[in-house]
């Protein structure tokens, strides 16, 4: 960014399964000796393993570029009215100043000023049956054209929209390997999506 701004999403609660560093382990083996003797996760001791985890609301930090080590972010969007569920990926449209997230458990897109902080309401949700957006987990701008380009991995689907859309919008263009009410072919479960300006070429991995 041209702003020296790096912007991270954060799914959201998390579990400590041991190791020397973790203040709420009481542990004195490291963390690789004491997985080595179990594959599942699930089996004891781990499942009786009580006060070892905390939960964490799901978040977008934002840092300033560069930084490394335990250095505390200029901005967190974090909080109930923020309506994150899972958030995958974002992207950032510099010229308007604006935060896009893949709303992944939502199946949503939120929208978000640059300058958020705290527990904000985003300024724009993608959301709805004509909006197609089923558990997205990337998405792209063409700052070029103002279009929003969102993979959903819940219905085979990568949907353009314009760059203002906003609640139960219908995208502008759709690419789908099939009928909506069939089984998708050759695209299945896509990650992410990416545009390739000289090229003019649409990546996506599959």
């Amino acid at each position: 960014m041209t702003r020296n701004l790096m912007i991270i999403s954060n799914h959201g609660h998390r579990r400590f399964y041991g190791g020397s560093g973790v203040a709420v382990n009481t542990m004195k083996q490291s963390w690789e000796e004491w997985v080595s003797r179990l594959d599942d996760l699930n089996s004891p001791p781990r499942e009786r393993m009580l006060g070892v985890g905390q939960f964490d609301m799901p978040s977008i930090t934002i840092h300033e570029m560069g930084v490394s080590g335990n250095t505390k972010p200029l901005r967190v969007i974090k909080g109930p009215k923020t309506q994150l569920n899972w958030p995958s990926h974002v992207a950032v449209h510099e010229e308007r100043g604006e935060i896009f997230v893949a709303n992944d458990a939502d199946d949503s897109v939120l929208v978000f000023r640059e300058s958020d902080n705290g527990d904000v309401a985003p300024i724009r949700v993608i959301k709805g049956a004509r909006a197609a957006v089923k558990n997205p987990t990337g998405l792209t701008i063409d700052q070029k054209n103002n279009e929003l380009w969102v993979a959903s991995m819940g219905n085979y689907t990568i949907a353009v929209f314009p760059i203002t859309a906003n609640g139960n919008a219908t995208p502008l263009r759709m690419i789908r390997g099939g009928p909506p009410d069939h089984t998708a072919l050759m695209i299945g479960n896509p990650g992410a999506v990416g545009y390739d300006r000289k090229r003019q070429e649409i990546l996506v991995p599959n």
